[in-house]
């Protein structure tokens, strides 16, 4: 059914939600045939360590060319450069780096994350849209929100490589506290986040 402003509406789910639901049901197939077993999932940790420093500067990087990216506003308002980061990095190492930036006051608040309140540093000020927070590399395959226990409700766009990325988290924990066998259960409202809690 389709409504005067163009927007589609069917069985109480809109156009986006449609789209979502048939993406996620298109994925869903290849993500099931693809477990892993203790050790693949501790070489993919390994992995990340390796290339963490990489893969935070490309994220960086991809995060500033997003149109209105609160990112590259608080970089260009203290004076770093991606060159500077990428020195920075090089020579104290991630940490090092965000320890830098953070005393520099490039970061976000929870509240200044989810525009509950505006960002301010010194003569810079504005308010984070939420669209500008997403990874541009990320793909919706499900729609969850924040429980709103305080304040309004935040959609939580979610990734099916979200979730595999933190099965192996799970699964390791719990590995190293010798509870791969433990009966446990997850609980939580529908809509929530709890679709990412592997089993």
């Amino acid at each position: 059914m389709y409504f005067d402003d163009g927007t589609m509406m069917m069985a109480g789910l809109s156009g986006d939600d449609l789209r979502v639901g048939l993406r996620f049901l298109a994925a869903l197939p290849r993500f099931l045939r693809s477990p892993f077993s203790l050790e693949q999932a501790r070489v993919e940790v390994r992995q990340r360590f390796e290339q963490r420093a990489a893969r935070f500067l490309d994220r960086v990087s991809e995060a500033c060319r997003v149109p209105d990216s609160p990112y590259a506003k608080l970089l260009q308002h203290v004076g770093c450069t991606l060159p500077d980061l990428r020195n920075s990095v090089a020579r104290e190492g991630v940490e090092g780096a965000l320890h830098e930036l953070l005393r520099a006051g490039v970061y976000l608040s929870g509240d200044e994350f989810k525009s509950r309140r505006p960002v301010i540093r010194g003569s810079l000020k504005f308010t984070v849209n939420p669209r500008t927070l997403s990874n541009p590399r990320s793909v919706v395959h499900s729609l969850a929100e924040s429980s709103g226990s305080r304040g309004a409700r935040t959609p939580v766009p979610v990734d099916l490589a979200f979730i595999h990325d933190h099965a192996i988290n799970t699964h390791l924990t719990l590995a190293a506290h010798g509870g791969r066998d433990w009966q446990h259960a997850h609980y939580g409202a529908p809509g929530g986040t709890a679709v990412t809690n592997p089993p």
